[in-house]
């Protein structure tokens, strides 16, 4: 099975097609396929963000649940919380997928959502914390910036001659435990965890893997694993959460992730 197919590049050194597979058993994807108030809204600007990608992009959105013949030509997997168990077949799938040089944007969010999620990427060196980092009154969103951000060049440009990342902002998160990655952000000293009263001292809000630096092990990919999936949401929408795609820099973070993901 060809997992990334050899594809013909632009002039820009650009991938001139390529297939994006959805995660039809996770929270934004659910909400934006099925969910009455926020149907096909809910991710109408990051699906945008998708579809530049290349000049010509198919977005897939395969029946549950996720099996390798789903992955068959696909450069990129997202999967945003998921919403389900996650079965062994599903996790030899996602495992497979990013071992042949797939890429993952993994999602989580806060407290217990990391069960589902941890158990479809946990081989591949990173599990999401079981927190819930909030601010205290539980409504205020919560800034990322400055030293809580790295000079990975998703946050920084391209050989910084583009506009960097300044500002990213959080609603209710989680957090992401990992040894070989590169983390892009740290969570903010503004929130508590209201899970245990953990520590946010060093936790990270999000980090990158790129298996060419030998940060996955003998997989071949990249993966982007992030805390808090409502950052893909569209503004005014509320479900699952605050959509927060427009707040701050998230538009341009999100964008470099993706952008980053299929480089």
């Amino acid at each position: 099975m060809a997992i990334i197919p050899p594809l013909e590049e632009t002039e820009k050194g650009e991938r001139a097609a390529m297939k994006v597979v959805m995660d039809t058993q996770s929270y934004q994807v659910q909400a934006h396929l099925e969910r009455e108030e926020v149907k096909g809204k809910r991710l109408k600007t990051f699906l945008e963000l998708v579809g530049g990608l290349a000049p010509k992009v198919e977005i897939a959105y395969p029946a549950k649940p996720l099996t390798k013949e789903a992955f068959s030509g696909a450069t990129l997997l997202v999967s945003t919380t998921r919403t389900a168990p996650t079965s062994a077949a599903e996790a030899d799938a996602v495992y497979d997928f990013v071992a042949a040089g797939g890429r993952l944007l993994m999602m989580s969010n806060h407290q217990p959502n990391e069960v589902s999620d941890n158990a479809a990427v946990s081989r591949l060196g990173f599990v999401f914390e079981p927190t819930s980092f909030k601010t205290p009154d539980k409504m205020t969103l919560t800034y990322i910036a400055n030293n809580l951000l790295s000079d990975h060049e998703i946050i920084t440009g391209w050989d910084r001659k583009e506009p960097a990342v300044k500002v990213i902002v959080a609603n209710s998160t989680g957090s992401v435990w990992h040894k070989t990655g590169r983390p892009l952000a740290y969570l903010s000293p503004t929130v508590l965890d209201r899970y245990k009263g953990q520590s946010v001292d060093g936790r990270v809000y999000a980090v990158a893997f790129n298996g060419a630096r030998g940060d996955l092990g003998a997989c071949k990919g990249k993966v982007i694993a992030h805390a808090d999936s409502d950052i893909l949401g569209e503004p005014g929408t509320t479900w699952p959460g605050r959509g927060i795609l427009g707040e701050g820099d998230n538009l341009l973070f999100t964008k470099r992730m993706l952008q980053w993901l299929v480089r």
